[in-house]
């Protein structure tokens, strides 16, 4: 794919999914531990990351921080790409973020075909009504063409317009989700 003279490189995947902590933590954080499972073990995320200094997986019991926001589970593959995934809490929101970024001249539309693939199949099967919603971020940098000192100069700024109108209609809609379960709840 080329870009005003330059080429998308280095393509990735950064899925994010937010599930509902239910009227009991314990049936949100039962299907967390599902998702978080079928990921780590599909993927093959095994490995704690050291710098963040949280478990590779996901305690037995309910876990959430007392404040309801912080890092449950961290875990990545240890390879030369970025293979990583995370377990947080968020006020009342049970979430997991994955990032998945194969080796750097992998073709991106290939790769982000590949990568959307597996995401689904390791998140196949999430309980409706528990997963409120999710956000793919399809990555990749542009390389300047060749003798330009200015790599993506006029691309990020427009890259950066459609990221933010994006985003707005992710969190609007995630937030139209909760309030559609918890008027259920309500009932």
């Amino acid at each position: 794919m080329r870009q005003q003279g330059g080429r998308l490189t280095a393509p990735a995947l950064l899925a994010h999914a937010f599930l509902a902590a239910g009227p009991s933590p314990d049936a949100g954080w039962s299907h967390l531990q599902s998702l978080w499972h079928s990921i780590t073990r599909r993927l093959r995320l095994d490995q704690p990351i050291p710098s963040l200094a949280v478990a590779a997986d996901l305690p037995l019991d309910c876990a959430v921080p007392g404040a309801g926001i912080g890092l449950l589970a961290a875990a990545e593959r240890r390879t030369a790409e970025v293979w990583q995934a995370c377990a947080w809490a968020d006020h009342g929101l049970l979430c997991l973020s994955v990032m998945m970024a194969p080796p750097r001249d992998t073709p991106c539309g290939r790769a982000w075909t590949e990568l959307e693939e597996a995401w689904e199949k390791v998140t196949a099967g999430s309980a409706a009504g528990v997963v409120l919603g999710e956000a793919r971020v399809f990555l990749s940098l542009l390389s300047a063409p060749h003798g330009d000192p200015r790599p993506g100069a006029g691309v990020s700024g427009q890259a950066l317009s459609l990221v933010r109108d994006l985003f707005k209609l992710l969190f609007a809609q995630l937030i139209e989700n909760y309030n559609q379960f918890s008027t259920t709840l309500a009932h």
